[in-house]
């Protein structure tokens, strides 16, 4: 596979995680940017380019969605 097939999938599992998880919480985008300090333009960056999220603002957002570290991590390392 590809390196660009891998960071592909790898960005699409991410934000299949992200909806899921949201959804489950009954979050929209706006509180989850809002829950994490982001502005409307930056959060819309970072769900375009998974890969520029800070390991932190990961951290925050997987505990804003009560989403279990081990399934975050399996996703976006």
């Amino acid at each position: 596979m590809e390196r660009e097939e891998i960071d592909r999938k790898r960005t699409e599992d991410l934000l299949d995680l992200l909806s899921r998880y949201a959804e489950r919480q009954g979050k929209k985008l706006p509180e989850m940017r809002q829950d994490l300090g982001l502005s409307r333009n930056t959060m819309y960056k970072r769900l375009r380019d998974p890969d520029s999220f800070s390991r932190g603002e990961l951290k925050r957002l997987g505990a804003i969605l009560e989403i279990p570290d081990e399934e975050l991590q399996g996703v976006a390392v």
